[in-house]
């Protein structure tokens, strides 16, 4: 199976330093707040040592770290998610798809050309941020009094 990242979006306040890289290939690319709308990426995944992985710090200084994996018909989703790792398996076949990051702390996995990801998967994966789900008055630069 082939999974081929063609895309990172910023949200739509580019408020992320996002820096990907990809260690099959030693490729490594970034997009700093306030910039592009997306990083042209087109690389594939891969397992274990040679994931992907996805560095995001918020403008408040939150840090994320993610990687994505293809293993074996799965694609794997680890690092700061809602339980730490998640694996989609029977991914039907092979797939080009964007990572959209949001405003409100969610990254999603959107196949190209209207494609599933799988059976009974649908077109878009959606995973839960956890330094991003902070309330927005904790993240809010402190004032002197």
């Amino acid at each position: 199976m082939v999974l081929n990242l063609r895309r990172v979006y910023q949200p739509p306040s580019k408020e992320y330093n996002i820096i990907i890289r990809n260690h099959r290939d030693n490729v490594m690319a970034f997009c700093p707040p306030k910039d592009e709308e997306h990083i042209n990426f087109d690389r594939w995944l891969d397992s274990s040592t040679k994931c992907t992985e996805i560095n995001i710090t918020n403008t408040y200084g939150r840090l994320a770290i993610l990687q994505l994996e293809d293993d074996n018909w799965k694609l794997v989703v680890s690092g700061n998610i809602v339980e730490g790792r998640k694996a989609i398996n029977n991914i039907g076949g092979s797939r080009d798809f964007d990572v959209r990051f949001t405003g409100d702390g969610h990254m999603l996995l959107q196949c190209w050309n209207g494609k599933n990801w799988g059976k009974g998967a649908g077109n878009v994966l959606d995973f839960t941020i956890v330094p991003f789900q902070a309330s927005l008055e904790s993240t809010q630069p402190m004032h002197k009094l």
